[in-house]
């Protein structure tokens, strides 16, 4: 009688067991909702992957080809010091996160333009004085958008109306 022989099997990376990779290598603008899902997918599978830790080495070492490895996104493997921090992280090192840079002036004006409330009547576009919690600059602007609401409805009722007395 021979004895049985033992064979290691090594493990094999997630993304590379039969699926479609579809979701690491997506097309289209980043900020899109359908590249945003599929990166979250992936990441999904590469957070529970065995070898992530390797994966992010390798990536780390050659140059990525626009697609998702060990769960950074293309210009997340871009940025030494992001990976860095995961690799620390992965290896159980203490992590020290990259410094955030602070905004250009012209960054620090578009962010400070977002926050900028109108009114929220369409002719009128007046800025209202930071704070404050309205919808319109004035009570004449608030009743007139009221009266137009109203008359829209009273339209809608007549001509459900006027269809329901065609259809008898």
């Amino acid at each position: 009688m021979t004895a049985p022989t033992l064979v290691r099997q090594t493990p094999r990376a997630l993304c590379c067991d039969g699926r479609d990779t579809d979701d690491w290598h997506p097309i289209g603008d980043k900020r899109s909702e359908p590249v945003r899902a599929a990166y979250a997918r992936a990441r999904a599978v590469c957070r529970v992957c065995p070898l992530r830790l390797p994966c992010l080495r390798t990536a780390a070492q050659e140059p990525h080809h626009g697609c998702m490895r060990a769960g950074l996104t293309p210009e997340q493997l871009a940025d030494e010091a992001t990976v860095q921090a995961h690799l620390n992280w992965l290896s159980g090192k203490p992590v020290r996160l990259p410094e955030r840079p602070q905004p250009t002036p012209l960054e620090a004006a578009v962010e400070a333009a977002a926050e900028v409330q109108v009114c929220a009547l369409e002719a009128c576009g007046q800025v209202l004085p930071p704070g404050v919690r309205v919808l319109y600059c004035s009570p004449a602007h608030s009743r007139e958008v009221a009266r137009a609401r109203q008359r829209a409805y009273d339209r809608a009722r007549r001509a459900r109306a006027r269809a329901e007395a065609a259809a008898r």
